[in-house]
């Protein structure tokens, strides 16, 4: 299975995001909202969800935020989420039909969000759907990355399909995650850091600038274990966040801005 994305997603404290949401591979905004991508250990499930409180709630009880997997449009076609508590572990089941989502209601599903949408489907990026027939929680992947979704269906998952479509997720990430709180970097020794800003493209993945002090560090999301920031191997080197000025160089606000903060 592919390796988690365990990502703790912070910002300077007083800076709030709004609704409006760089793509990562556009100039213009998209109006949208994170879909956070939580994974349970225990069961092998993954969960979908726009919503800081289920998102909270589920970090409460152990499962692991993964970042970001796309942005949802506020308005679309309806998604709906149901969820079978008959097999081990239960599993979630996400649906654009609200005729197959009756079908399973009648045969001992759950509506999930009193039978609304929990997200809505538009935009220019497909979200594909995958199906392990050998598993009972957590049957179904959903994912941007047809790398991801090309090795599942090598293993041995089915479908393949497009399930909706999304945009690709840029820095918007869960407000309920952007406290002001402190990371850990570990290069040589420990430090404080606080993140300054996080980013998404498609040939870098999930980028992070990291502010200790007056110094400004970029890191990508390798260097992240789910606690704190580490130094990774690379052949016979070891490479750490790589330092790129102060806070008021020039250079972090060229970055800054050309990650749409």
């Amino acid at each position: 299975m592919f390796k988690h994305f365990k990502i703790l997603s912070l910002i300077v404290a007083g800076i709030l995001l709004s609704t409006g949401y760089f793509s990562a591979n556009a100039a213009t905004k998209v109006s949208g909202i994170p879909i956070s991508r939580l994974y349970n250990a225990n069961t092998g499930e993954h969960f979908y969800t726009g919503s800081s409180a289920e998102t909270n709630s589920l970090l409460k009880a152990g499962w692991h935020f993964e970042g970001a997997g796309w942005d949802a449009p506020t308005t679309g076609t309806p998604v709906y989420r149901l969820y079978n508590p008959n097999v081990q572990g239960g599993d979630h089941y996400y649906t654009k039909s609200h005729g197959e989502a009756e079908v399973l209601a009648q045969l001992g599903w759950r509506w999930d969000n009193n039978a609304k949408a929990v997200f809505y489907s538009a935009g220019n990026v497909n979200v594909y759907v995958a199906y392990n027939p050998n598993a009972y929680s957590g049957a179904h992947n959903y994912t941007v990355s047809q790398t991801e979704q090309n090795g599942l269906v090598h293993a041995g998952w089915k479908y393949g399909a497009i399930a909706w479509q999304g945009f690709h997720a840029g820095h918007a990430l869960p407000e309920s995650l952007l406290a002001g709180a402190n990371a850990i970097m570990d290069t040589s020794s420990l430090m404080k850091v606080r993140v300054l800003a996080v980013y998404y493209s498609e040939t870098d993945g999930l980028q992070y600038l990291l502010q200790n002090g007056n110094s400004v560090y970029k890191a990508d999301w390798s260097m992240y274990d789910g606690q704190k920031f580490v130094t990774v191997s690379s052949g016979a080197y070891f490479k750490g966040p790589e330092l790129v000025g102060t806070i008021n160089s020039g250079v972090v606000q060229t970055i800054l801005r050309s990650w749409g903060y």
